[in-house]
């Protein structure tokens, strides 16, 4: 199966880092991983922040007897630890958010979080934490499909509301407002820093980790295999891996410094899953939240992609906006120059993050909506035939920017 990730940077300056910062703990939304903040934290990063007063919380949003308030305070007590810092700020999208307000009503947690900011998530009628003392900004946005502008913008004297518009769920989360909003609310109304291009670097360090989709699965003592490819047509370089890395217990992977102007292919192969291969574009800057996603063996997203196959003769793709999602009408996504973002496809309130391209039995590419995937929201999987052939690649056009990646069986990889 091959993956490829879509990833739309901002290059931002580089400021010595304040270590004195409070620590900010982001929390991510139902389906998804703690790389939602990748860009957010790009952003504090070039606002002073030092990488490691900068926290993501991966949590299973699909269910399943799991204590996410316990697992979420030890994750707390663990950065205070490492920080020495008293309290941490705290971010929750979505579901998290739902998860951090109902977390802070408890008031030995709530002595832990200085500022709480809830982002496209539900309503909320007062401030958090138990005596609705925790200081809340609520960030929504009105062209949000999934929850909308659901506070309105009722009064209260310990919480702000902020609208935006023209964001959609994911934006919500990773757009500039958002962070210059957090950033003021954060440290005490400071005026938001300037974001400017810094200049061009020819290396760059990058890690991240690997775990299953939905239920973040940490995926240990595996094995990632990262080869740099030839940008057109999407094959490796070479036979052999450039670097082969290693998971720890939490499934992360060290860092390795590359080119600025490699095209890379990182490769995983599950003892007792299918191998994914993640093809992404050259990286401009650093980034320490690179994640990996293999498939589940079971639970509700296993549920959803059982059928997709293994097949000597076909490939199967699956690509993933990491910052937006893709709206027909706003957003261009076309493979092999077969436009996907339409309005049958993708419409603003299926809010289409990831889309998984294969045959639904037929041989043919019928363009249309597979029945699995049902007409829920973020995953998408579409009736699309592409025949496996290794003299040909695949061209993924999205809003400006492309990638060609190889016709590999998708039994093959």
């Amino acid at each position: 199966m091959i993956s490829i990730s879509l990833i739309f940077t901002l290059l931002t300056s580089a400021p010595v880092c304040d270590s004195g910062r409070t620590p900010v703990v982001f929390v991510h939304g139902f389906l998804g991983s703690g790389d939602t903040w990748t860009l957010p934290c790009r952003y504090f990063r070039a606002a002073g922040y030092c990488e490691d007063r900068l926290f993501v919380f991966d949590w299973n949003s699909t269910g399943g007897r799991q204590k996410t308030d316990s697992l979420l305070n030890a994750f707390i007590d663990d950065v205070l630890s490492k920080t020495a810092a008293s309290k941490v700020d705290l971010a929750g999208h979505s579901a998290g958010g739902g998860l951090c307000y109902r977390y802070l009503k408890d008031s030995g947690h709530a002595l832990k979080v200085a500022h709480y900011t809830h982002i496209g998530s539900g309503r909320l009628s007062k401030a958090a934490g138990p005596d609705a003392g925790i200081p809340t900004m609520v960030i929504q946005s009105k062209d949000d499909m999934v929850t909308g502008n659901s506070n309105g913008s009722p009064q209260s004297n310990n919480i702000t509301f902020i609208t935006l518009e023209g964001k959609d769920h994911l934006e919500t989360a990773t757009c500039e407002e958002t962070f210059f909003n957090m950033y003021g609310f954060f440290n005490g109304g400071k005026k938001k820093p300037a974001l400017v291009r810094k200049r061009a670097v020819p290396r760059v360090k990058i890690s991240g980790k690997v775990l299953t989709i939905g239920e973040n699965k940490p995926m240990a003592s595996q094995a990632v295999f990262v080869y740099y490819l030839d940008s057109t047509t999407g094959n490796r370089k070479k036979p052999l891996a450039d670097h082969i890395l290693v998971t720890d217990d939490k499934g992360n992977w060290p860092a390795i410094v590359v080119n600025t102007n490699e095209f890379l292919e990182f490769q995983v192969r599950p003892k007792d899953g299918r191998t994914i291969s993640y093809f992404t574009r050259p990286f401009a800057e650093d980034n320490p939240i690179l994640y990996l996603r293999c498939l589940p063996e079971a639970g509700l997203v296993a549920g959803i992609m059982n059928k997709i196959p293994e097949d000597e003769k076909q490939s199967v793709l699956a690509i993933f906006s990491a910052n937006k999602a893709i709206i027909a009408g706003r957003d261009s996504l076309t493979v092999d120059s077969i436009p996907l973002s339409t309005p049958e496809l993708m419409p603003a309130e299926k809010t289409s993050i990831a889309a998984f391209l294969f045959d639904d039995g037929d041989g043919i590419s019928g363009y249309k909506t597979i029945s699995q995937f049902g007409a829920g929201i973020f995953m998408n999987g579409i009736d699309y035939f592409m025949a496996a052939s290794p003299e040909k690649h695949t061209r993924i056009y999205c809003n400006g920017k492309v990638l060609n990646i190889p016709k590999r069986s998708s039994k093959e990889c």
